[in-house]
């Protein structure tokens, strides 16, 4: 499902009518090249964490955003230290970051 305003929009992940996850982002830019994000919250109910339900989601976000071109995605984040390992873990790379943990991640 996905929910629209002008300034955000947000995606809600649904398996057997229950809500397993969360995006709320925004596109800020449209490159030649890349297309970047930000992501002002993603969230995984607790007891579906550790389950594969965040990557997941990810990848279908990701795949939707990447939909019909082949340019790669830039997001960014402000995160948790906490969660700065499961953007790793599902190929993002860190190209720049803060003591805010606001970073900059390159996707694909």
């Amino acid at each position: 499902m996905i929910l629209n305003n002008r300034k955000c929009k947000c995606i809600i992940f649904i398996k057997n009518n229950i809500v397993i996850s969360t995006i709320i982002y925004k596109k800020i830019s449209n490159y030649t090249k890349k297309n970047k994000y930000i992501i002002h919250l993603f969230c995984v109910k607790e007891k579906f964490r550790n389950k594969g339900y965040g990557r997941q989601s990810f990848l279908l976000f990701s795949n939707f955003m990447s939909e019909n071109t082949n340019k790669k995605i830039e997001i960014f984040v402000n995160s948790v230290k906490n969660s700065l390992i499961f953007y790793e873990k599902i190929g993002f790379k860190c190209i720049s970051k803060n003591n805010n943990l606001f970073l900059k991640y390159i996707y694909n």
